[in-house]
């Protein structure tokens, strides 16, 4: 992505480091120091998400006024179910989610301050989405510390039906 981005960039968009290419699937407000007691609680909802991996496609370029961005021109049932279960287990700790907050999946690839706005398909990047991390993200020092990280194991019963 960060090469692709390399040679398609436009002036004046900041890009992201690889390093720090993600997808965000739910943000808890914001704290001036981070309590103790709600990264203990998000390590076990994290120990608690049961998902199976999935693939996602991101090939849509959506370029914004704030920022441009990857995302999928459809819909993915395994984000979506990733998604769900990780809100689950935080409502179950009672990790409270940013309010207002919507999942919508994307990677954040540059910054960029401009008045008009894109969406157009792009060839997909493909990834195979294998496991959650929790990241602390220091807002406006540009640094995220990695808290936990658990695979995505989990499959479903068989289902049968009897005729």
């Amino acid at each position: 992505m960060t090469a692709w981005l390399e040679r398609t960039a436009e002036p004046g968009w900041e890009p992201m480091l690889a390093e720090r290419l993600h997808v965000t699937l739910a943000i808890t407000p914001t704290f001036a120091t981070y309590p103790a007691d709600i990264v203990a609680r998000l390590l076990r909802a994290g120990e608690q998400v049961a998902a199976a991996p999935f693939r996602i496609d991101f090939d849509s370029l959506s370029v914004g006024v704030k920022s441009v961005a990857l995302r999928p021109s459809r819909a993915n049932s395994g984000a979506k179910l990733l998604q769900h279960a990780l809100v689950r287990a935080m409502a179950t700790q009672g990790v409270p989610l940013l309010p207002k907050y919507t999942f919508s999946p994307h990677v954040t690839l540059a910054y960029r301050t401009g008045t008009s706005t894109s969406q157009h398909p792009v060839d997909p990047f493909g990834w195979d989405v294998q496991e959650v991390v929790l990241i602390q993200s220091l807002i406006g020092r540009t640094r995220h510390i990695p808290l936990g990280t658990w695979p995505l194991t989990y499959r479903p019963p068989l289902q049968y039906a009897l005729f």
